[in-house]
């Protein structure tokens, strides 16, 4: 009887360190990236919408957009598909800036 009780309060010390461990290297939800991506959607040079502090995958809802700027600390992914389900397009690096996938229905990711 003794030696299966300390069976079980050593199984139970496992189980509290292991959990105490888990809470301290689990991964946090994802985190936006602080700034904005910008998009000048008609080519005449100003900044027509932004997104602040994005984060995943946003889907173009205009049928054109000329120019895409990263104003985030992150890099950020276009891909020539909705859903960011293609192959990376372009990366856009921090304070980058790129001409936007040429087909309408793009997206882009920030992680």
């Amino acid at each position: 009887m003794r030696v299966a009780g300390k069976r079980r309060l050593a199984t139970v010390a496992a189980t509290v360190v292991a959990a105490g461990l888990l809470a301290v290297v689990a991964p946090s939800p994802a985190q936006a990236a602080p700034g904005e991506v910008w998009l000048d959607e008609d080519s005449s040079g100003d900044w027509d919408t932004f997104y602040q502090n994005p984060s995943g995958c946003y889907n173009d809802t205009n049928e054109y957009v000329a120019r895409v700027a990263n104003r985030t600390n992150d890099n950020v992914f276009t891909f020539a598909s909705r859903d960011c389900n293609s192959d990376v397009f372009d990366t856009i690096p921090p304070g980058g800036e790129v001409q936007a996938p040429p087909v309408p229905g793009w997206s882009f990711l920030v992680f």
